[in-house]
């Protein structure tokens, strides 16, 4: 995987891999999740590892029993549903978890900022027509013409 992105990074397909390094990363894989397995997660982890990012930026929690949701301390389904809107709540320790919330904030100096972005909207050139889903979702005047 790393070397795929390394590929795609000196290509500028995504940006550079440095960038992670700059980052804090909160991965989290409900015990109980049958849909993606932790086996598949914990490559994710690695792969951040492989690529720079410190223990100090990198937050893996894979001890919460949740199914298939992104979890929060009071709204959605209860902790073991595995349904839509795969929203859930669950409780760790008598609290509802909100580990996301804890493990990402820090001192209002080291806090990120969100930044208005300055790149201009992707036009895809010939260059790019290869590229899969470069143009997905979008209505250009060909395939205006092909519905």
């Amino acid at each position: 995987m790393v070397g795929a992105a390394k590929g795609f990074a000196v290509t500028y397909g995504i940006d550079s891999l440095a960038n992670l390094k700059k980052r804090r990363i909160y991965v989290f894989s409900g015990t109980k999740d049958s849909v993606v397995l932790q086996q598949a997660v914990d490559a994710t982890v690695e792969f951040f590892r492989r690529v720079g990012v410190t223990a100090a930026h990198l937050k893996y929690v894979n001890d919460v029993p949740a199914r298939h949701a992104l979890i929060t301390p009071s709204y959605g389904n209860d902790c073991a549903a595995n349904v839509a809107p795969y929203i859930s709540h669950c409780t760790v320790g008598g609290t509802g978890y909100d580990r996301p919330g804890r493990s990402c904030s820090t001192s209002t100096a080291a806090r990120s900022t969100i930044r208005r972005s300055t790149s201009r909207t992707f036009r895809p050139t010939r260059k790019d027509a290869g590229t899969a889903g470069a143009t997905a979702g979008r209505t250009t005047p060909t395939s205006r013409a092909r519905r």
